[in-house]
């Protein structure tokens, strides 16, 4: 969300989607929700929330 903090996760590939895992729990993540990836202040990609896993 934009107006929400960033929130640490790790990122694995997995076929021709990535598999984010977050180090804490995340309020309410929805399908078609954006997620941008950074390291520091760096841009690595970004993408839409396909399905939640809990």
């Amino acid at each position: 969300r934009a107006t929400a903090p960033a929130t640490a996760a790790t990122c694995e590939a997995d076929g021709d989607w990535l598999r984010l895992t977050f180090a804490t729990p995340v309020r309410a993540p929805a399908p078609g929700q954006t997620v941008a990836l950074f390291t520091g202040d760096r841009l690595l990609g970004g993408g839409t929330l396909a399905r939640v896993v809990e």
